[in-house]
């Protein structure tokens, strides 16, 4: 009995953290965003309201693919797949941006 409880909360412990970590990476690439382009507050209201979106899509897609398999659902999953990869991807870049301007400005360089 003991056992099984501790495999669920172990499972439930480490989705928990996944979650959070979905969550900081499209935190990180919006606000990356913002501050490296210089966007207009109706295109940021444009570009938050398209970050929810594309952070729901995914779990949307995986139910959807689920319940249902068809070529719409199998296209969706696919590219709520694609943005995730993405994802990673821009926030990679974002990182390695930020490392870069950081080291700039130790050395004087703007």
């Amino acid at each position: 009995m003991w056992g099984c409880m501790k495999k669920i909360m172990l499972f439930s412990g480490i989705l928990f953290i996944l979650v959070l970590a979905y969550i900081a990476f499209h935190a990180i690439a919006y606000f990356s965003i913002l501050h490296f382009f210089d966007i207009s507050p109706r295109a940021e209201r444009m570009l938050l309201a398209t970050f929810i979106f594309l952070a729901a899509s995914f779990f949307v897609a995986t139910l959807l693919s689920h319940w249902y398999n068809n070529v719409f659902t199998r296209g969706y999953y696919f590219l709520a797949g694609s943005w995730i990869g993405l994802l990673i991807n821009l926030v990679l870049f974002f990182v390695l941006a930020l490392i870069v301007a950081l080291i700039g400005s130790r050395l004087g360089i703007d």
